[in-house]
């Protein structure tokens, strides 16, 4: 994050806890569209998997996003600038992109760590921060991806299954909410993402 001419300039330790919060809303966002999809199966399957949402375990199903989403900012935080990484990136940062890295905050890791006498080792502290981070993401996408399917493969056969049209178009247009609600996420985190990486891109490199 490039914190030049901002009022985070100065606050860079705000700045990263800033950017874990949004890691933190990412993540968050996926787990609730993936309990959506995973509640939406129970309720067109109609076998009483539903009870699985009652009482106590309501709880568990509302708390899951909270805790994934601290998992993924704290994560996030412990990746954050150190010394000999901000080192190792200065040099390509002002190359590649001319910007002075004391004048930003990032997260991330190498896999490999060099030490004082030039030997490389697996970095296995961060490279377990990185695993969290993306098995947390796959399962929530798989999840989405599995139960999607199997609804509307449910949805389709509800005619065969005696059920009224009227009864089926509600269902399909609740499932068509939820297949829009993912769709809007991924636009607003990826693709939002990749175009304006595009734009500064082209401008750099172009103009």
């Amino acid at each position: 994050m490039n914190l030049e001419d901002s009022f985070l300039e100065n606050h860079p330790k705000l700045a990263l806890w800033i950017m874990g919060l949004a890691c933190a809303s990412f993540q968050a966002i996926f787990v609730v569209t993936s309990i959506n999809f995973i509640f939406r199966y129970f309720a067109l399957e109609r076998q009483g998997r539903l009870k699985y949402f009652a009482g106590k375990r309501l709880l568990l199903w509302i708390v899951a996003p909270w805790v994934m989403g601290t998992m993924s900012m704290t994560s996030t935080i412990l990746m954050g600038p150190r010394e000999s990484m901000t080192e190792r990136l200065r040099p390509d940062l002002l190359r590649r992109f001319n910007l002075n890295i004391d004048k930003t905050t990032y997260s991330g890791c190498f896999y490999y760590t060099i030490d004082e006498f030039g030997n490389s080792y697996i970095n296995w502290r961060e490279l377990w921060y990185v695993s969290i981070l993306n098995v947390m993401i796959w399962v929530s996408l798989f999840s989405i991806l599995y139960f999607g399917c199997k609804s509307y493969k449910i949805v389709k056969g509800l005619i065969a299954q005696g059920e009224s049209e009227y009864s089926r178009n509600l269902q399909a247009q609740l499932y068509k909410a939820l297949v829009a609600q993912v769709k809007s996420s991924f636009y607003l985190h990826f693709d939002l993402d990749y175009l304006d990486l595009y734009k500064r891109c082209q401008k750099k490199y172009v103009n």
